[in-house]
């Protein structure tokens, strides 16, 4: 009686420690899924609105003025980027502020919580917040030749280079300005038509833009009559807006 009353609770224990030790096996924590992807945005630099090609240092014929125009820089910041998913809900990409030229003309996003997207907003310059902040790194660096002073902030748009037309054979259009009424940061907002932005761990899509260079020029600003501006006012904010005019979506890569 003795023995079996000691063989049961040997069996007991036994079944206990088993069911300990399956359960320790089958509670160890699982590798949670990635649900983030990484998505690149492109723009594709072009001279007029046929989408002709722009080449650096290359007399371009403007197709409105009919100056003849050669760049040799150009840099320009795009900032506060936010995409809108196909359910309405907006994803903010944090510390997005990238300064795009011809040379160095996409941006890779990382981190970007999976799903469709319609669409895209940035804003073509640097918010008033960023201007203010004192001294910064990365792209805000005023090493990188787009700051003009603590009391007048970022460049938001630089571009130089000559034209038989301007009186003294240079163009220097330096714009800018963040406070009214000279007020040059300007948001565009875009919607993907009838494509939709799919991110994803597996894949790496690309947003690709146009930017237009010759619709800086579009409107009262001749080359002739003005081939300079480094500093804030009408000017600036005139062809600060004619430049973010001519940003438009073209498809997604796949």
């Amino acid at each position: 009686m003795k023995n079996s009353f000691i063989k049961t609770i040997a069996l007991a224990t036994i079944a206990l420690f088993a069911t300990i030790s399956f359960q320790s096996c089958t509670d160890e924590p699982t590798e949670p899924k990635n649900t983030k992807g990484t998505l690149t945005v492109e723009f594709e630099h072009v001279w007029g609105l046929d989408k002709a090609p722009f080449y650096m240092n290359t007399p371009l014929l403007h197709p409105m003025s009919k100056d003849t125009i050669s760049v040799n820089l150009l840099k320009y910041y795009v900032s506060n980027i936010v995409l809108t998913n196909a359910n309405g809900s907006k994803y903010i990409v944090p510390e997005s502020y990238y300064l795009i030229s011809p040379e160095e003309n996409s941006i890779e996003i990382k981190d970007v919580p999976a799903g469709d997207y319609s669409g895209m907003e940035y804003i073509i310059g640097v918010d008033s917040a960023r201007n203010n902040s004192g001294i910064q790194t990365g792209a805000l660096n005023p090493s990188n030749g787009m700051f003009w002073s603590w009391s007048t902030g970022y460049i938001f748009v630089r571009i130089e280079g000559t034209s038989p037309q301007s009186p003294t054979g240079m163009i220097l259009y330096h714009l800018g300005g963040y406070t009214s009424p000279f007020n040059a940061i300007n948001k565009r907002n875009f919607t993907f038509d009838q494509e939709v932005l799919t991110v994803a761990p597996t894949a790496n899509p690309t947003v690709h833009f146009t930017v237009n260079v010759a619709k800086i020029w579009h409107g009262p600003v001749k080359v002739a009559d003005l081939n300079v501006i480094h500093n804030v006012g009408d000017n600036a904010v005139s062809m600060a807006k004619n430049y973010s005019d001519g940003f438009l979506f073209d498809h997604i890569h796949k």
